[in-house]
């Protein structure tokens, strides 16, 4: 027995022809797992993103659209297929923005090849230009020697956003603002801990440890152990909100990813 959802085919076993929806990640942090997952182990370098202001039926429509043009939703031997034939593969996630009163960003991500989103969409190559989400950027970054050189993805804090940071940081700490200092760290420790920011954060703690010291050599040192280690990010599972056809249907990543 068959029925039809959206404009694709799914069977009484929900052995899905064509998924019927977007991805939608549960939060920020899901999202950039997943793009990051899509980028360094599936190879989707291409991408371009927007904002859908609080209308689910523009983001189901966007979904649509994609899947109908690019075949965002199409399952994994299909898109296999269409490698081997050197098209260009896609696939789109979402998410709300944080304090966003509704609003969603997504990301449309595409591979190397040939076809309609390459020649429909312009897109940036995360190669040259990294993709942004929030604070953080993505990049192909080189890996020192001494943990085995090569290169990895990881997200990086944006320099912009590092040098705001650096300079509020350092003021509290000449001014002896501890209770403030403790707060803005915690704030800091909040990133979700990729490789890259996980770096960042360990250099702000040290050296405003050290600064604190040499301006307030008799007072305690408020914010965190500098000695601590700091939160591992896992990429194990990705949440999802449910489906933009099936509000009682959640998923989860834990799964195989289409590629």
């Amino acid at each position: 027995m068959k029925k039809i959802l959206t404009s694709y085919i799914v069977d009484a076993q929900q052995q899905e022809i064509g998924a019927p929806f977007m991805k939608i990640a549960a939060t920020q942090t899901d999202a950039e797992k997943l793009i990051l997952r899509y980028v360094s182990q599936n190879k989707y370098y291409w991408w371009t993103s927007g904002i859908i202001d609080g209308d689910i039926d523009k983001l189901t429509r966007l979904s649509d659209k994609f899947a109908e043009l690019y075949g965002t939703l199409r399952p994994a031997h299909w898109k296999a297929y269409m490698s081997r034939k050197g098209r260009a593969r896609a696939f789109c996630v979402a998410y709300e923005l944080p304090n966003g009163k509704g609003k969603f960003r997504w990301y449309l991500l595409v591979t190397d090849g040939t076809g309609n989103v390459r020649d429909l969409e312009k897109l940036d190559d995360a190669r040259i230009k990294s993709i942004d989400i929030g604070d953080l950027l993505l990049k192909e970054v080189v890996r020192p020697s001494e943990f085995g050189g090569g290169s990895r993805w990881t997200y990086l804090v944006e320099r912009r956003v590092e040098s705001s940071q650096d300079k509020y940081l350092f003021d509290l700490v000449k001014q002896g603002k501890d209770k403030e200092l403790a707060v803005a760290f915690r704030y800091v420790c909040g990133y979700t801990m990729h490789s890259g920011v996980r770096s960042w954060v360990r250099r702000q703690i040290r050296s405003k440890f050290t600064l604190w010291y040499k301006f307030w050599p008799n007072r305690p040192w408020p914010g965190p152990d500098p000695e601590a280690s700091l939160p591992v990010m896992t990429m194990k599972k990705i949440n999802f909100v449910a489906d933009l056809t099936h509000g009682d249907r959640p998923g989860s990543a834990d799964q195989k990813l289409v590629a």
